[in-house]
């Protein structure tokens, strides 16, 4: 994510000067529509309106870290959050919307179970528990 890059990830001090409020949350609003799986995707700079999660959708994409991962997302939140001004209606209201937007996908996110990978070298459950119980009976 270049554009929170741009706006000083990668520099110690945090909050960022953010000099154009609008500007950011129009990239900011952006970057979040190309996170969504394809069916809630927008146009560029417009939030996604979709709020029915077709059957099966495990959200996958945006479970994802790295780059494009929810840590960035938050911290592009709270840099936004901090830049707006609190006179400016527009501003809050934007900020506001997004924040929504978020609330509902997270809270979609958490009503569809993940599945875990086991590493293939670790003992199922059930013999962990059986190699305890025997060690305890010796």
């Amino acid at each position: 994510m270049a554009f929170l890059r741009d706006h000083g990830l990668d520099r110690p001090e945090i909050p960022v000067k953010i000099d154009d409020v609008q500007d950011f949350g129009k990239r900011m609003t952006g970057w979040w529509n190309f996170l969504q799986p394809d069916w809630r995707r927008t146009d560029a700079g417009v939030l996604p309106t979709k709020k029915s999660a077709p059957e099966g959708e495990t959200w996958s994409a945006l479970r994802a870290g790295g780059p494009h991962g929810l840590f960035l997302l938050l911290v592009g939140m709270a840099w936004w959050r901090n830049a707006v001004d609190p006179g400016a209606l527009q501003q809050r209201i934007a900020l506001q919307r997004f924040f929504w937007d978020v609330e509902y996908v997270l809270t979609e996110m958490v009503k569809v179970p993940v599945e875990t990978k086991k590493r293939k070298d670790a003992p199922s459950s059930d013999t962990a528990t059986r190699a305890k119980r025997t060690k305890t009976a010796a």
